[in-house]
């Protein structure tokens, strides 16, 4: 696929673009031929120049006029006559030869022929991948998880993380305990970190304070602490003692309500989650 596929392929797939070249010679060809006709059209556009004289004479494409020579207002009275006037606009006028319109209608068939190639081309080559979906949606997940297992294993190596113990006790207890992404945010000074110990005493917190002074982030700590843990990874904090959860407390999004409402659902469904331990996994 490498090979026959361009690196940055169109969005659409039926104007060309797609397939490189020496993949199919049949493309090939019509490349070649389409080769010679811009060769063509360059020539032809040279020697209209030197019969009418005008040095600035440009030979346009257009995607609804197609092809057509363009001079200026002040030249237009002084074109040759086997020109025939196209269209004529605020600036400029647009002239059309015989040898121009019949050349056109070849280079139109040519490249109809070579965009259609390419796309059963493209569709060959769907086929071919389609029939590896299983293997390549195997590999692709190979290759995630070991990029997030890697990814895991570097932050915690360059953020000194430490590796949870899980107990299958109702005890909570998170020591100097920070949050994965708000700290790589902060760069002139480091998060501050939180402790928390739930189970043994005390198993509720009532947490208040004014507007931006870290609530949310202090519970959401807490609960992507417990998510790194439960999956196997190390977390932003000093040796905690892990407990087990029975099923996590979640928060309905639809209808969507305030935050705050949500951190007192999953406060009143705490204590029966902690009623007794984790049967475990």
């Amino acid at each position: 696929m490498r090979h026959a596929l361009i690196d940055t392929p169109p969005l659409s797939l039926s104007e060309g673009g797609l397939i490189h070249d020496g993949v199919d010679p049949l493309l090939d060809g019509l490349r070649n031929q389409l080769d010679d006709q811009d060769a063509w059209l360059a020539e032809q556009e040279r020697l209209e120049r030197q019969t009418s004289g005008n040095a600035n004479l440009r030979l346009q494409y257009h995607r609804t006029f197609g092809y057509f020579l363009a001079v200026s207002k002040a030249k237009a009275a002084s074109v040759p006559d086997h020109w025939i006037r196209r269209q004529t606009l605020a600036n400029e006028e647009r002239f059309i030869t015989p040898e121009l319109k019949q050349r056109e209608g070849t280079i139109f068939q040519l490249r109809a022929r070579a965009c259609q190639r390419e796309y059963e081309l493209f569709c060959q080559l769907r086929e071919q991948v389609g029939a590896m979906a299983a293997p390549i949606r195997q590999a692709a997940r190979a290759v995630a998880a070991l990029d997030a297992v890697c990814g895991l294993a570097e932050v915690a190596a360059t953020s000194a993380w430490c590796a949870p113990t899980i107990s299958d006790g109702r005890e909570l207890q998170i020591t100097a305990g920070r949050h994965p992404v708000v700290e790589q945010l902060l760069v002139e000074r480091s998060f501050t970190a939180n402790d928390v110990h739930l189970g043994q005493g005390t198993d509720l917190v009532v947490l208040t304070g004014p507007n931006a002074s870290g609530k949310s982030c202090y519970l959401r700590q807490i609960g992507l602490i417990q998510l790194l843990a439960q999956i196997g990874s190390w977390v932003p904090a000093n040796p905690p003692s892990w407990w087990k959860w029975r099923k996590p407390p979640t928060s309905s999004i639809t209808p969507p309500i305030a935050p705050w409402c949500c951190s007192m659902r999953s406060a009143v469904a705490l204590p029966p989650l902690m009623a007794s331990p984790s049967p475990g996994p």
